[in-house]
């Protein structure tokens, strides 16, 4: 990248600045701050002039810093930064507006004098990243040094350093086409996700028309087995109806059934039980008159046999008792208890005849009675006999007159069901579905069209994934970076040697147990560990590694600059330590035709071919020598 002019106005503390880049040599620039009694040149504007290629090419600061912020405080509008360069003899221009008159906060790219800027800010600084080919990082790096806040290599974490080296290498063009391969993979996963569900959508329609094709067969045949149903149901209920037609008895039947039952009713009305010419209650009183008679002779029977034997009782027993006070009887009490006695037989005997004389009249009368009782219940049993015979008759021919009624119901009954199923015989109409084979064919060519293209794009889907793995960083990346650190470590010991006479060196490696990107120093004199090295030892190291990282940028023929700048790198060193820097700026002056170095140290005019002077005054920074 050949840098050829940059020009400048209201930019940081310069008001205006035209300055050629080309073949400058090795330039230093000075400054004069005329608004600080306290410093000749610090604040001047010295940085702002390397801070501008910057910017220009980046769109913000080594530190940072964009937006308006760069703006001129004293003009506080109307900022340009103009940088021209060439890269493999194509031309560009990159033109960065802030708060101007005419262009606002606009970016402009030109390339062979075409404007090629792009639709928005965001698109046009990563045009010119591409084009540039380098991040900032790595720029501020390999190309400026000492310039801003940003991390020095030394300094920087394990991704930061990674992430260097990749880009001082080019591996962001791998990077890039991981990247491009991730997209493409993910698209093609999208593209994939979209097919399986192609797929699925197809096979679903595939299986919903077969389905209802299905359905549409099953209700047809189903249809056809129930019209079938229907024609065995109305043969069925003519062959019932016919024969309960035929189980109707004739109307001869059913008249001489009316009549006879006619002449059954007549003669259980005319029937009518006898009446009884015995009164039963008379019969019972006299039967029971006869029963009191013959309990009371035996009675009295009884009666006169106990009086008999208490009378032998007495008259035979000696010392007899009174049954009633149980004293002793003499003669004259026990013969007025055997008179006693006797007269009571005699009372019961007479009582006894009395009534035995008048109970076989009773008797006869009572037989005579019974048997009149008798026929007169028979009278009423036959009548009763007659009646049961003739109810039962007529119930015999009331049965036959009802089952005519309830065949003629059933056959009514049947008559009503033939007719409906005949009428749902008629009614039904079993339509063939329409046929859709056609459309079942198409689904399913649909669906294997579908599998055979999911089946493509998943193959495409495998080969970027495998794509993307030999772009990651334990694929070709890997590989560039295995050969970048050596190379590095060779070249910053190739200027350590001269910066330190040797009695340092690094080795820029990968550490295989971390997989960390390490930086170990070896000091003969001191620390092994960076970190625990002087302000001066480390500086050189820090410009060591800087000057390593712009020798593999100048072997990369897309990005070989022509122009670096060190911001002061003499800071911290003795004369020695000058004197060694100037022997390598010297060395370099011969591969890069234009070398700026920022000092405030006014004693090493003498070491540089041309020297550029900054003097501000009133806050305002102009280029007064060159």
């Amino acid at each position: 990248m050949e840098l050829l002019n940059i020009s400048v106005e209201n930019f940081l503390s310069l008001e205006t600045m035209n300055l050629d880049l080309q073949n400058r040599g090795l330039v230093l620039l000075e400054g004069n701050n005329l608004d600080s009694n306290g410093f000749e040149s610090n604040g001047s504007g010295k940085s702002s002039i390397l801070e501008s290629i910057t910017y220009a090419l980046y769109g913000k600061l080594s530190n940072s810093t964009a937006g308006d912020n760069i703006i001129n405080r004293q003009a506080g509008k109307g900022t340009s930064v103009i940088l021209s360069f060439n890269i493999d003899n194509t031309s560009y221009r990159i033109e960065r507006y802030r708060k101007h008159k005419e262009f606002k906060n606009k970016v402009l790219l030109f390339i062979n004098g075409e404007e090629r800027t792009q639709a928005s800010i965001k698109e046009t600084n990563a045009m010119i990243q591409e084009i540039i080919g380098i991040d900032i990082s790595t720029y501020l790096n390999s190309i400026i040094f000492g310039q801003g806040d940003i991390k020095k290599f030394s300094q920087s974490t394990d991704k930061e350093k990674k992430a260097l080296l990749e880009d001082i290498a080019n591996i962001t063009i791998y990077k890039k086409a991981q990247d491009k391969a991730k997209e493409h993979r993910d698209a093609t996963k999208q593209q994939l996700d979209l097919l399986t569900s192609t797929v699925n959508t197809n096979n679903i329609i595939y299986q919903n028309i077969l389905q209802n094709k299905e359905s549409a067969d099953k209700a047809y045949n189903e249809g056809l087995a129930y019209k079938e149903t229907l024609k065995i149901r109305v043969n069925d209920l003519k062959t019932r109806v016919k024969e309960a037609k035929k189980s109707l008895p004739t109307q001869a039947q059913t008249l001489a059934w009316h009549n006879k039952l006619l002449t059954i009713q007549e003669e259980i009305n005319s029937l009518t039980s006898p009446e009884m010419t015995i009164n039963p209650i008379e019969l019972s009183t006299l039967d029971t008159e006869i029963t009191n008679d013959t309990l009371n002779i035996s009675k009295y029977s009884n009666e006169i046999e106990e009086a008999k034997a208490s009378v032998h009782n007495l008259l035979n027993t000696p010392n007899a008792t009174c049954q009633y006070c149980g004293s002793l009887l003499d003669e004259t009490h026990k013969q007025q208890e055997v008179n006693r006695l006797l007269e009571k037989a005699t009372t019961a005997q007479t009582k006894g005849i009395q009534i035995q004389n008048q109970l076989p009249s009773k008797q006869n009368k009572s037989a005579e009675l019974h048997k009149q009782y008798e026929e007169d219940m028979q009278k009423q049993a036959n009548v009763q006999q007659r009646m049961n015979s003739l109810y039962q008759e007529k119930q015999a021919l009331d049965s036959k007159v009802g089952s005519v009624t309830v065949i003629n119901n059933n056959i009514s009954a049947l008559e009503e069901q033939l007719e409906e199923a005949q009428q749902m015989y008629s009614n039904y109409k079993s339509v063939k579905p329409k046929s859709v084979d056609k459309e079942l064919q198409e689904a399913k060519n649909a669906v294997e069209l579908s599998q055979v293209e999911n089946t493509e794009v998943t193959k495409k889907l495998e080969e970027f994934t495998k794509v993307v793995e030999v772009y990651s960083n334990k694929g070709v990346r890997s590989h560039i970076m295995d050969l970048v650190t050596p190379y590095l470590t060779q070249q910053a010991n190739k200027y350590l040697s001269i910066l330190t006479d040797g009695t340092l060196s690094v080795i820029i490696g990968v550490n295989e147990e971390t997989d960390s990107l390490d930086l170990r120093v070896n000091n003969i004199n001191g620390a092994n560990d960076y970190e625990l090295n002087s302000k001066g030892e480390k500086k050189r190291i820090d410009l060591a590694i800087s000057l390593a990282m712009q020798d593999y940028v100048m072997s990369r023929s897309n990005i070989k600059p022509s122009f670096i700048g060190y911001d002061e790198v003499f800071d911290g060193l003795d004369g020695v330590g000058i004197e060694r820097i100037m022997t390598v700026l010297k060395e370099r002056i011969k591969d890069i035709p234009s070398i700026f170095v920022i000092s405030h140290n006014s004693n090493l005019k003498e070491l540089f071919e041309n020297t550029i002077t900054v003097e501000k005054k009133g806050g305002m920074a102009h280029v007064i020598t060159h």
